[in-house]
């Protein structure tokens, strides 16, 4: 019998090696928290799927964009688990003297465990975007 909390703290550390991939902007990192075939599906927008598409839109995007995430509600079975946490994003503003609110949303993950530890086989993102202030 495997030890559920054990899987559960390793699901959240891959979850912040997924945020701190990003925030270091290495690119390997990042897609290594996927499995080879893993995907990354915005709601409203595209389904980036593979470790080379991966990597590609990493590249693409806002390197400045910092993810937060909180309020995880993880279920194992066996080698499989799914995962539900919140997230917000931040970004400087154009003076860059200041930090930024940008969206708020959540991921819905579907899991396996491989033989390198837990990854993502599927992440679900549905984000909306901050209104400007006034």
């Amino acid at each position: 019998m495997r030890d559920d909390l054990a899987d559960r703290i390793a699901i959240r550390e891959l979850t912040a090696r997924y945020n701190n991939a990003w925030i270091d902007r290495d690119p390997e990192a990042w897609c290594d928290t996927f499995t080879e075939g893993g995907s990354l599906e915005v709601v409203d927008g595209p389904t980036i799927r593979g470790h080379d598409a991966l990597r590609e839109m990493f590249k693409a995007m806002d390197s400045a964009l910092v993810h937060f995430t909180t309020d995880a509600v993880i279920t194992v079975d066996a080698d499989q688990a799914t995962q539900r946490c919140s997230v917000m994003t931040a970004a400087p503003t154009a003076q860059g003297d200041q930090v930024q609110l940008t969206g708020v949303g959540h991921y819905s993950d579907s899991l396996v465990r491989t033989a390198q530890g837990w990854r993502f086989a599927r992440r679900t993102v549905v984000s909306k975007p901050i209104a400007p202030a006034g």
